[in-house]
């Protein structure tokens, strides 16, 4: 397996995790030969019916870039975006993100260096079940635990936040299974 087809594999765990799952009207590549940087664009359909583009930068991310890349998602009608850069370009593109770029853009945007996507961080068996709590699974977490400030918090640059497409107030559910007491559950905030 080569590395864009390793950045395939785990973009498609990624999108799972999230709830999303490959656009009807779109076909995401699924050829070997069809996994090369160059010719990547995928879309995924989100649990809410928004259209999540993901694009694969060959450098680093510019203002320009950035600006390029956001006509990109629009001429796409991306609701929501995900940049690939190559992991020689990553301090440029966090330079970029510290001028605030991203934040203008009309659509939120997530950078993702390909180095962090070569391998699905959750999928080691010791690995926690992280997951967003939502709706009136919130509600009870409030309840049990009157505010969020109780609970243990989770950084929103932490890679796992990242990867299940966390953002700063999001409460976090995690299941793991522990051989001397079964299955513990446990609840994040994002901060």
């Amino acid at each position: 397996m080569n590395h864009y087809q390793r950045i395939y594999k785990t973009i498609n765990e990624m999108m799972l995790l999230r709830g999303a799952t490959p656009h009807p009207s779109f076909v995401n590549p699924t050829q070997p030969d069809d996994l090369e940087r160059k010719n990547m664009i995928l879309h995924y359909l989100s649990p809410e019916n928004e259209t999540i583009v993901i694009l694969f930068a060959d450098s680093g991310l510019g203002k320009g870039q950035i600006q390029t890349y956001a006509s990109q998602f629009m001429d796409l009608s991306a609701n929501k975006g995900i940049i690939v850069v190559d992991s020689s370009g990553i301090k440029k593109a966090i330079s970029s993100i510290a001028e605030n770029s991203l934040r203008t853009l009309p659509i939120p945007v997530e950078v993702f260096a390909d180095h962090e996507l070569i391998t699905n961080i959750l999928g080691h068996e010791l690995q926690p079940k992280f997951e967003i709590v939502k709706g009136d699974d919130k509600n009870i977490v409030y309840q049990t635990f009157a505010t969020p400030d109780k609970l243990p918090k989770l950084r929103h640059d932490d890679p796992v936040a990242r990867f299940i497409g966390c953002k700063m107030g999001d409460i976090i559910k995690t299941t793991q299974y522990v051989e001397t007491g079964g299955e513990e559950i446990g609840y994040l905030t994002v901060v």
